[in-house]
């Protein structure tokens, strides 16, 4: 057994509701089929938003796995639920997942479990390593680029505004059209919703220029342009906070990047330190009033460290 992991027997669900099998549908007898009633019921829970997301994501995918594994055992033999949960674990680690991403995992398939009534699996936590926020590589961030092009005008609007200029989720979503000054060879983009509520002033690179004066452009051509938003719907309504969650969703699965609209602003932080801009410049930029907030940026990657161990020698 392994030993860090702690056994509960309890059937609280998320949400403190009771998560009793006799709750599901009897006849349900696979994995993607139990997997979707969890999905259905999880969807009509209490939780946050993003967290039904999150699990929804998480549960449905490990439904498919073990079905494609034929082990519908583990949806009723204790031993086998533990040997595929840790199967499915080490799967999602060699196939590349981050640490974070398959502990998020996890706890999404432990909470589908103890609604099953059969309780938790006993697997390992995994070690998610010390080190500053989640940022994307440079070939991430031009997978993620590329992958909102192809969603379209709008959606590469709001991920490059987003890793280009540092915007939270509530700021990039309140922003209005008048908040952009767009010229040949500068710009800025006023963000009048922040913490504190104190407006701040971020200039608006080149390679954003263009894509905002077009948008900007398309929307006077499509219903609800008497809206001061920048950001709309299909429908001509200022777009919800919530579509804009799906924005990175999809983005970043089209791209295969774990990604949301935090990682977008932790990656425009650490990309303008590693470039040499003053840390006073960017605090302004991300709207912070204490430097010390940026300590978990621009730390040198374990390939850098390795690299600067080697510029002191010991010669004998």
């Amino acid at each position: 057994m392994a030993g860090d992991s702690s056994r509960t027997t309890a059937r609280t669900a998320p949400g403190g509701r009771s998560g009793h099998p006799d709750d599901a549908d009897e006849t349900a007898n696979t994995a993607v089929e139990k997997t979707s009633e969890y999905v259905a019921w999880i969807a009509r829970g209490g939780l946050a938003a993003n967290t039904k997301r999150a699990y929804t994501r998480q549960v449905a995918s490990f439904g498919r796995w073990p079905a494609g594994q034929d082990r519908p055992e583990a949806l009723t033999d204790p031993h086998e639920r533990d040997y595929a949960v840790r199967d499915y674990k080490e799967a999602l680690l060699e196939g590349g997942s981050a640490p974070k991403s398959v502990q998020l995992a996890l706890t999404a398939v432990q909470s589908f479990y103890v609604w099953t009534g059969l309780g938790p699996a006993d697997v390992r936590q995994v070690r998610i390593p010390p080190g500053g926020p989640r940022t994307l590589e440079p070939e991430e961030t031009r997978r993620v680029l590329r992958a909102a092009e192809r969603r379209g005008l709008r959606d590469l609007a709001i991920v490059a505004t987003t890793l280009m200029c540092g915007p939270r989720l509530a700021e990039l979503h309140a922003l209005h059209v008048d908040d952009t000054e767009i010229h040949a060879r500068s710009g800025w983009l006023r963000i009048r919703v922040g913490k504190g509520c104190r407006p701040r002033d971020v200039p608006i690179k080149t390679g954003l220029r263009p894509i905002l004066s077009r948008r900007i452009a398309a929307r006077r051509d499509r219903t609800g342009t008497d809206l001061p938003h920048l950001w709309l719907s299909s429908y001509g309504r200022q777009l919800a906070k919530s579509s804009i969650d799906r924005v990175m969703d999809g983005t970043g699965a089209a791209a295969g990047v774990d990604m949301s609209a935090h990682t977008l602003r932790h990656t425009f932080a650490d990309d303008n330190l590693r470039a040499g801009v003053d840390p006073a410049t960017v605090a302004t930029w991300l709207g912070h009033d204490d430097l010390r907030t940026l300590l978990v940026y621009g730390r040198p990657t374990a390939r850098a460290q390795e690299a600067m161990a080697e510029v002191v020698t010991y010669p004998f």
